[in-house]
């Protein structure tokens, strides 16, 4: 692998998906029930929701500027804490025969689980609830790799994120472990939320994880940032 090739690393909360369509969340009369019926409830719903009223052309129209404005020195790797799969299904449209120069894998890491049907369950990450402790998540193929991809990179894009559940927090609290020896303690982190609240406990949370690195606030929605250029991956040389 060449050296000089940089990832820049997508996380992405509900903003993508709200931004879509796709505003379904779990009711609240689910809390009263096992685990298991929860999330198997969860997976039925939000598969039924997926195809309801879903408009994916904003996901299409961000994959496009990746692939026509990526800089040489750099690629994409996509992760994100929702269950859907509308971000990897359209990645899957694109139907690449190889993996093109903008793209570091083709497939999309899900830190929490996911209710795409065809993944192999033995590979995937834990399908944790926003109500789960930390002791839920568990090592698998999926989350090792994104982990490990995670603490070498140097730039995030963090989207609709308040890091506001247990398990999210875990995810922030293991990298702190790891940040004094690793390319991660000095990132650049870019994130995104329309919502100040959230963003501002975003960036707190950040920030006292990785007290070296870069923090870069943006109070604003997906689509708007994606449509007004991302000046700020310009600047970082990212895109053209």
């Amino acid at each position: 692998m060449d050296q000089n090739i940089k990832t820049l690393v997508w996380i992405f909360g509900r903003g993508l998906s709200i931004s879509c369509g796709l505003r379904w969340t779990v009711p609240a009369s689910l809390n009263a029930k096992p685990r298991d019926i929860v999330i198997e409830e969860i997976k039925k719903q939000l598969t039924i929701e997926m195809d309801k009223d879903v408009n994916t052309e904003k996901i299409q129209f961000f994959l496009s500027e990746l692939k026509e404005r990526t800089t040489p020195c750099w690629k994409n790797l996509f992760a994100t804490t929702n269950w859907d799969y509308l971000l990897q299904r359209e990645v899957l449209k694109l139907n690449l025969d190889a993996l093109p120069n903008w793209l570091s894998n083709s497939h999309v890491f899900h830190l929490n689980g996911t209710i795409e049907p065809r993944r192999d369950q033995n590979f995937s990450s834990t399908f944790l609830l926003e109500s789960d402790s930390f002791q839920e998540r568990k090592i698998t193929p999926e989350s090792n790799r994104i982990f490990n991809g995670i603490l070498w990179s140097r730039v995030f894009v963090i989207v609709g994120m308040s890091f506001e559940c247990e398990s999210d927090r875990f995810f922030l609290h293991s990298i702190k472990l790891e940040e004094d020896n690793l390319p991660i303690g000095e990132s650049v982190w870019i994130v995104i939320n329309p919502d100040r609240l959230s963003l501002e406990k975003s960036v707190t949370r950040i920030r006292s994880s990785l007290p070296r690195a870069a923090v870069i606030p943006l109070l604003t929605t997906f689509d708007n940032w994606t449509e007004s250029g991302m000046k700020e991956l310009s600047q970082l040389n990212i895109l053209k």
